[in-house]
């Protein structure tokens, strides 16, 4: 058994340079969470909850408005 990978790289390096990657990672996510949200992104989410409720409502068909009469 030998100290190296397949790759002929030391495991040690891949670690190091595993860390060094989630580190970048984790230094990033926190960048964008504490982002503001765009306007016209809000917009666009409130329009959509908007026309999710109204899909939610029971719509009145051409028959039960015969049905009605």
């Amino acid at each position: 058994m030998t100290d190296s990978d397949e790759d002929g790289r030391k495991p040690r390096e891949g670690r190091a340079r595993g860390q060094k990657l989630g580190d970048h990672l984790r230094t990033l996510y926190d960048q964008v969470v504490h982002e503001d949200i765009p306007q016209d992104f809000l917009k666009l989410l409130e329009d959509a909850e908007r026309n999710s409720s109204r899909a939610d409502e029971p719509q009145r068909t051409e028959r039960s408005c015969d049905r009605d009469q």
